[in-house]
């Protein structure tokens, strides 16, 4: 395969994966932020800052927005072309690169990524509502989903597909650490009583899609550091960031066995150390409150690891130089 067409691949699955968890993130804390329909308070600037610095920029968002309004965030995350990690970036970005791995694809899968770009891409109006702006946001999510059931359905599950997977999986493993951060930090909107404190750790687990399967493994323990242990150490849970990492560790072991590129071993040992400083044991006493120190420099490691795969698994040794240029301007 040529190294253009696996970046492509890779960076079609990570964008995607990015949009998606942009929505479920604007979709879960829309109901905590209620009410008012004029400027915004400090308060409110509060509750959405901690999402605007991890999704665009704070210094980005205020330059956009000078003087905000209940809307602004919501536009700056949905449509705002000026947002590099909006809904509608990560799917224009997505749809670059299926059109450029276009021979490597399905036609459904090709269809259901144009359906979600166009639908975005109609959504341009900066002061719409929360309410209408949360409707394309459900629609990312359920095609989402689609592109993955296609993905798993319509594709050979052959070295393309292995590259596919490992975007999404790299890039889950990094948005739900994100998330954990954005859960961690951010003040509750309008009250500090036990409810609302509540309410901020369930809309978490409904932005990482975590609800249910929590409350099903923990139906009397629903504390924070339960929650915060579920995220990053579940061994069954999908979205976790330890089934995340180990589910990539798989698809890098397969991409070795296939391509047998001289150092894509370096991708594989990275993401084992990984893998072992989340199964540690003391990380679970950590308290929720101190744990974003160690999701920070997580963050940071997964951004190596991303580095670390491109330049060994993607481009090997027998690439083009030009294809390398194409890589360089892809968002991390």
């Amino acid at each position: 395969m040529l190294s253009r067409i696996a970046d492509s691949l890779y960076w079609m699955s990570r964008y995607v994966e990015r949009a998606e968890n942009t929505a479920r993130l604007l979709v879960s804390r829309l109901p905590l932020k209620t009410g008012g329909g004029g400027p915004d308070t400090r308060g409110t600037l509060g509750f959405w800052e901690p999402v605007l610095e991890r999704y665009g920029g704070l210094s980005l968002y205020y330059s956009l927005y000078p003087e905000p309004d209940r809307t602004s965030p919501v536009a700056f995350l949905v449509s705002d072309a000026d947002n590099p990690d909006s809904i509608r970036s990560s799917i224009g970005r997505a749809h670059e690169n299926a059109l450029l791995a276009r021979s490597r694809i399905s036609n459904d899968l090709w269809k259901t990524i144009n359906d979600m770009w166009q639908t975005i891409s109609a959504v341009h109006t900066p002061g719409q509502t929360d309410g209408i702006s949360a409707n394309p946001a459900k629609m990312i999510i359920k095609a989402s989903l689609l592109f993955q059931a296609l993905t798993d359905s319509t594709l050979p599950h052959d070295e393309g597909y292995s590259f596919i997977q490992a975007g999404k999986l790299l890039e889950r493993a990094s948005q739900t650490s994100r998330l954990l951060e954005i859960g961690i930090t951010t003040p509750s909107p309008t009250s500090t009583t036990e409810a609302a404190d509540n309410s901020r750790w369930r809309a978490l687990l409904h932005s990482c899609n975590a609800f249910e399967a929590f409350h099903k493994s923990f139906p009397g323990d629903p504390s924070p550091a339960r929650i915060v242990e579920f995220l990053l150490s579940s061994a069954s849970f999908p979205r976790s960031i330890r089934f995340s990492l180990a589910g990539l560790e798989e698809h890098l072991e397969n991409l070795i066995r296939w391509t047998n590129p001289p150092a894509a071993g370096q991708a594989l040992e990275v993401t084992a150390t990984l893998l072992s400083e989340i199964r540690s044991p003391s990380l679970r006493e950590v308290p929720p409150s101190e744990t974003s120190p160690f999701l920070a420099s997580l963050n940071e490691k997964l951004a190596r690891l991303n580095n670390t795969i491109i330049q060994t698994s993607i481009f090997r040794e027998d690439h083009d130089p030009d294809e390398k240029s194409a890589q360089e301007q892809q968002q991390q």
